[in-house]
């Protein structure tokens, strides 16, 4: 039995609105994945700014420590 053309439009119409649905759900994902990757970035300078405060504190707290446990 061949289709009509209301089950082609049909048919259409649910193609397009699956195709929409696609492109929007895919916009979400890179956002979202757009928001991760800053969040991880923002994590590792985060980490390299301790780590450059620790081994500053480290070597100003250890400058005067050796000063006087040689005393």
């Amino acid at each position: 039995k061949p289709l009509l053309v209301n089950e082609l439009d049909t048919i259409d119409k649910y193609l397009h609105t699956m195709a929409n649905t696609i492109y929007e759900r895919d916009a979400e994902l890179t956002i979202a994945l757009n928001k991760e990757v800053e969040a991880k970035l923002a994590a590792q300078n985060a980490e390299e700014f301790k780590d450059q405060f620790i081994r500053a504190i480290s070597h100003d707290i250890k400058t005067p420590l050796g000063v006087v446990v040689n005393l």
